[in-house]
């Protein structure tokens, strides 16, 4: 909490001086927070006004600006809106009074009882759930088929993908609304969510949609669970990073769907352009997505267990160190795939007239020396 530094008592009001202000300053919105409900974790509660019937925290506590925002009624406000509305108060004023005084409050009779504990032990830690992430996957893949999706097609469009593929890889579009509404709709955790990295904590301290504005592509397993999800943005001119993926561990694209497959040709792209023209051309292919290290693109590829893999990667020199460092590691044949047209990678041949058939041509010859 803030430490009184001022000449005047704790808890003392100067007259003239704004006494909301001192609130904030003097009084820690976390032990208020407590008296209404119990904190889950470090920032979330259920939502503590009674008409709310808040199944999963969505009540979220702002420390750097001692401010709070409720994600499911749309409420915000601070220590006084809060002591105002649920301590009985008739005014903010009498609330902020009540709250420099230091002295105890009574909770109206309408508030929700519940023990005041300052988190969960640690017994009942756990991983988040991955509905939430695959509640995500899909009210990205009905922005961009729906109404506000306009901005997310036309940019696939002009990147050679076409809507039999958005439809197939269950592509789609953050435009940075909504998600909340779809968690809570589908009973699915707002906290979760959040865990996973869908949501993402901005200089101004408040929890945006971490994909916002990107074009996003689902990781999905052969039975329709998303394991993971990474985006690239239409407009990175705002500072903005221009390729979003969820945190932690980054994931081979496309191995997922292909756990347990017989592979007779496993392609390694480097991008997630690169896997969309692959994926759409037909073929079976994983994207390293960032630089993974050795032994882990190793083993990846390793326990797909593919008779032949194939690498695709950027015609310059930084691709072919890597499918030389990468393929010097592995049990099976490695063969590479030319370049025609003057293209530098897969998504390059995409746009292009004749690419698919110049990459097959290519394709056909590589393969030929790996099994001849």
């Amino acid at each position: 909490m803030p430490q009184h530094t001022g000449a005047s008592p704790p808890g003392a009001v100067s007259r003239g001086s704004d006494i909301f202000e001192q609130v904030r300053w003097r009084v820690d919105l976390f032990d208020i927070a407590r008296r209404f409900g119990t904190i889950d974790g470090k920032r979330q509660m259920l939502c503590p006004y009674p008409d709310h019937d808040d199944r999963h925290p969505s009540f979220t506590l702002y420390p750097k600006t001692q401010t709070w925002h409720c994600f499911g009624c749309g409420r915000s406000g601070d220590a006084t809106n809060l002591m105002k509305d649920l301590g009985g108060f008739a005014t903010n004023f009498d609330a902020a009074q009540s709250l420099l005084s230091g002295g105890y409050v009574a909770r109206s009779a309408r508030v929700r009882q519940q023990p005041r504990v300052s988190g969960l032990p640690k017994a009942q830690a756990r991983a988040p759930d991955p509905k939430a992430m695959l509640v995500g996957a899909w009210h990205y893949h009905a922005t961009l088929t729906g109404p506000r999706g306009a901005e997310g097609m036309s940019y696939f469009a002009g990147r050679g993908i076409g809507r039999q593929t958005v439809s197939a890889l269950g592509l789609g579009y953050c435009d940075g609304r909504g998600l909340r509404k779809a968690l809570i709709h589908n009973d699915a955790s707002v906290r979760d969510a959040a865990q996973w990295g869908l949501f993402k904590r901005g200089d101004d301290d408040l929890l945006r949609e971490r994909f916002g504005g990107c074009v996003v592509v689902p990781d999905w397993d052969q039975h329709g669970q998303c394991g993971w999800l990474t985006g690239r943005r239409i407009d990175s001119s705002g500072g903005l990073p221009r390729f979003e993926s969820l945190p932690g561990n980054r994931s081979m694209l496309g191995a997922r769907r292909l756990a347990g497959a017989k592979l007779d040709a496993l392609f390694i792209v480097e991008g997630v352009f690169d896997y969309l023209a692959l994926r759409q051309w037909g073929y079976d292919v994983i994207s390293f997505c960032g630089s993974p290290r050795r032994e882990d693109a190793i083993a990846g590829i390793e326990a797909l267990a593919p008779d032949v893999v194939v690498f695709a990667l950027d015609a310059d020199d930084a691709g072919r160190e890597t499918e030389a460092l990468i393929g010097a590691g592995l049990s099976m044949p490695v063969v590479g795939v030319e370049m025609r047209l003057g293209a530098v990678d897969p998504a390059d041949l995409l746009v292009m007239d004749g690419g698919a058939s110049a990459f097959a041509e290519s394709v056909a010859i590589a393969l030929s020396g790996a099994r001849g």
